[in-house]
C-alpha cells in the first residue's frame, strides 16, 4: 500500500458474520476521522481482491491492519468497539510521534 499518512484497513468478506457485526462500528470510526486527511479508514473485500489479501497474508476475517506511510504495518488484535479502535489509532500515532495529525484547526489556533 502506498499512501502518505495512515491507512487503517479492514480486510474481510461479505459473508463473514464477524465482518458484518464490525461494519457499523467501522463506519462510525471512519465518520469520526473523516476530517483528518492523513488517516484513511477503508475496507478490502477479500472475495473481490483475493491476490491483494493473499499478498498481505490475510487468513482470517476480519483482519485489521494499520499501515503507516505504506511501509510499516501493525495488525490490530484488540476489542472491536469504537473506543478500542480509536484508542489504538491514537496510541500508534503517539508511538510514532505523529499525534499532531489528530489536531484540528481549532486546536492549533488555541495553542
Amino acid at each position: 500500500m502506498s499512501f502518505e499518512g495512515y491507512a487503517f484497513i479492514n480486510f474481510g468478506a461479505p459473508w463473514c458474520s464477524h465482518c458484518q457485526k464490525l461494519s457499523p462500528i467501522w463506519d462510525r470510526l471512519a465518520e469520526k476521522l473523516t476530517d483528518i486527511d492523513d488517516i484513511r479508514i477503508s475496507r478490502v473485500d477479500c472475495t473481490a481482491s483475493e491476490n491483494l489479501c493473499r499478498d498481505y497474508g490475510i487468513r482470517a476475517f476480519p483482519t485489521l491492519i494499520l499501515f503507516r506511510y505504506g511501509e510499516s504495518k501493525v495488525e490490530y488484535n484488540g476489542g472491536r468497539d469504537l473506543d478500542s479502535l480509536y484508542n489504538f489509532l491514537v496510541n500508534q500515532l503517539e508511538y510514532f510521534g505523529d499525534e499532531y495529525i489528530l489536531q484540528t484547526d481549532d486546536d492549533i489556533k488555541n495553542q
